[in-house]
């Protein structure tokens, strides 16, 4: 190990660079999956149950079912969980983030993402200058 330090004294830098990247692309292809994932589900569970999204006619007045919003709402739960205990496992907090994704999960990935890479690169610049 010594003679590749010797070759290129900034070796250690460049591998933690890479092994800080590798888990940031880790922890993006995970939520991309989750979200296409539920996303698929959530139009699974839509078409197949046509009570979740059936209108109810009482006395002249027209109700929507709340079966698509019930599985929107255990939808951004799950991912409420799963974001909380990623942010806990970077180190991160955010309650609005959590706020966000209850109403709408894709919103709350998208905002995650971009605080968990604003984090990465701040601690990756601060490396390149130690």
């Amino acid at each position: 190990m010594n003679i590749i330090q010797d070759l290129h004294p900034n070796i250690n830098k460049t591998l933690n660079n890479i092994s800080l990247d590798k888990k940031l692309i880790a922890i993006i292809k995970k939520y991309i999956i989750l979200a296409i994932l539920f996303v698929i589900i959530e139009l699974i569970l839509v078409s197949s149950f046509p009570i979740f999204i059936s209108l109810i006619e009482i006395s002249d007045k027209k109700i929507y079912s709340l079966g698509y919003e019930i599985i929107n709402l255990a939808i951004n739960s799950i991912f409420i969980l799963i974001i909380y205990k990623d942010m806990k496992k970077e180190e991160l907090k955010s309650d609005f983030i959590l706020l966000i994704t209850f109403f709408n999960h894709i919103n709350g990935v998208i905002l995650f993402l971009i605080l968990l890479t604003y984090k990465y690169f701040k601690t990756n610049k601060a490396r390149q200058h130690e």
